[in-house]
């Protein structure tokens, strides 16, 4: 069984992301660089990935719908959510481990490149980095916290209060993971 890296697929390959044109092509690309283990872990759902498939299809029946003839000399993807101006309507999801594929700076390089892009950045609770890390690889950036409700709910309380000094501006409060789920494969690649 690998180790808990897995084996690369392909080592010492690297990638032009100027020609990474969708989402697909970054998971592509990832299925060459990462170690096997690594990749399947990272691109895998839970028990019989239902929720993963769900998912993927759900997000297939949304649609940009153009529209023509109308006045585009002011078109803007700003916005603003609870009076933080972003350059465009998206964020960085809560994923924990980013260590995993960038083993230097972790949450702390994404938080900064969320922070030049001027999008929302949410540190997972399971970060590879510290709160106070990541708050200062991105100090403009807009963040919010990811909190889980810990049996101990002093520690959950004293998390939170961290992220809170370090100058997040929200929480996004987990409440749905009991427990982690069984991956499939993580068992067949001996990914614990």
């Amino acid at each position: 069984m690998p180790s808990h890296g897995g084996t690369s697929s392909s080592a010492h390959t690297t990638v032009n992301v100027d020609r990474l044109l969708n989402v697909d092509d970054f998971q592509v690309a990832a299925k060459r660089i990462l170690p096997v283990a690594r990749y399947e872990y990272l691109a895998s759902g839970t028990d019989d990935e239902q929720t993963l498939h769900e998912n993927r299809w759900a997000f297939k029946r949304w649609f940009l719908r153009p529209r023509m003839m109308r006045p585009i000399g002011r078109i803007t993807t700003r916005t603003s959510l609870f009076g933080e101006t972003m350059s465009m309507p998206v964020f960085v999801s809560p994923a924990g481990v980013h260590g995993l594929c960038e083993p230097v700076g972790g949450e702390c390089t994404t938080a900064s490149t969320c922070d030049d892009a001027n999008v929302l950045f949410c540190l997972s609770q399971h970060s590879t980095r510290t709160i106070e890390q990541v708050a200062r690889a991105a100090p403009n950036a807009t963040k919010w916290y990811q909190a889980y409700i810990l049996k101990n709910r002093a520690v959950t309380l004293h998390l939170v209060q961290r992220a809170v000094r370090a100058g997040y501006k929200g929480i996004f409060l987990t409440v749905d993971s009991l427990r982690f789920g069984y991956r499939e494969a993580g068992d067949r690649n001996g990914f614990n």
